[in-house]
C-alpha cells in the first residue's frame, strides 16, 4: 500500500514539473512557489494555484501569514489563502524592524504595517 501511495505522489510531482518552469519546496503552510513565464505563483499540495494573479515577483512566506509580492513594479501582501490585504499597490517599501514596514507611494501617501506572527 506504501509504495501505491509513494507513486501516486511521484506521478502528481512529474505532473506539476511539466507544468512550471519552477518548483520550491512547501512550507508549513502547504504551499510552494512555481515559476512559469518569467512569473511567480503559490501551489498548494494537490497544484491549485493561490491567486488568479502571477506576480512579477514573490517573497516567502517565514512563520507568518503574510508574504510581499510584486506586480508591475508595486508592492502588496498576500496570505496563504491568497487574499490581497491592502486595497492599494504601493511604490515602494522600508522594512524599519522585522516584519514591521513602511509602504510609499510616489505622491508622499504611505502606511504603516506591522505583520503579526498568526496574521
Amino acid at each position: 500500500m506504501k509504495l501505491i501511495s509513494i507513486y501516486k505522489q511521484l506521478l502528481k510531482e512529474t505532473e506539476l514539473n511539466q507544468r512550471f518552469d519552477y518548483i520550491g519546496k512547501f512550507n508549513q503552510f502547504g504551499l510552494a512557489d512555481v515559476k512559469l513565464n518569467d512569473k511567480f505563483n503559490f501551489i498548494n499540495r494537490e497544484g491549485k494555484l493561490l491567486s488568479e494573479i502571477w506576480f512579477d515577483y514573490i517573497y516567502s512566506f517565514d512563520e507568518f501569514d503574510f508574504t510581499m509580492v510584486k506586480l508591475n513594479d508595486k508592492y502588496n501582501f498576500i496570505n496563504h489563502e491568497g487574499k490581497l490585504l491592502l486595497n492599494t499597490w504601493f511604490d515602494d517599501f522600508k522594512e524599519f524592524e522585522t516584519n514591521k514596514y513602511v509602504l510609499i507611494n510616489n505622491d508622499k501617501t504611505y502606511k504603516l504595517l506591522i505583520i503579526k506572527k498568526g496574521g
